[in-house]
């Protein structure tokens, strides 16, 4: 049934590098996005997928109230969607949401960005613990999330393209420049 639900995507957007000015010829393109399943499907047993994945194509598509769920928590990556500056689809209810997307907006972002920062820094450190590298990829990412947080605690705004900040990012991402995120917390 899921790959009958793809239809009802009201709102899709490219997120990651390629959204946010930080892609180059090897970056994929990543989607986000949300759908609005009929409502018999909620009635039903099964009730409605709470996500719908293809892998094929890198695209996620969250059930609406789970969405409204995230984003009413400062999740970033829903925080993500509503800002992206790509977007490809977006019917009345994309529309909507979109219109609305400052109401997801509140100082929780202090904690789940910074949240989201320390479990990517726990990442780093256990692939450090393990002989593993650090992917500098991930590290430019992280650094973007939390500027991006920072930005919108000060401004009220939340901006993922930080111009100002792109050339550090992007020689963070090749791994010409260390930032010194593992230890900074």
């Amino acid at each position: 049934m899921s790959g009958d639900l793809w239809q009802y995507v009201c709102y899709r957007v490219v997120v990651g590098s390629r959204a946010y000015g930080l892609g180059d010829e090897g970056s994929d393109t990543d989607r986000k996005g949300v759908y609005l399943p009929p409502a018999d499907l909620h009635w039903s047993l099964g009730g409605a997928p709470a996500t719908l994945e293809n892998d094929a194509e890198q695209t996620v598509a969250w059930e609406i109230e789970k969405f409204v769920r995230l984003g009413l928590s400062a999740n970033p990556t829903a925080l993500e969607i509503l800002w992206s500056p790509v977007v490809e689809h977006s019917d009345e209810t994309g529309d909507d949401l979109w219109r609305h997307r400052s109401a997801f907006l509140s100082k929780r972002v202090a904690d789940t960005f910074v949240g989201y920062a320390e479990k990517q820094r726990g990442k780093h450190l256990r692939r450090l613990e393990r002989g593993d590298p650090v992917k500098p990829k991930q590290v430019m990412h992280t650094l973007r999330l939390l500027i991006a947080g920072e930005t919108l605690l000060r401004t009220g705004e939340l901006d993922l393209q930080p111009v100002g900040e792109r050339d550090r990012l992007l020689a963070v991402k090749h791994g010409e420049m260390a930032w010194p995120i593992l230890p900074m917390f």
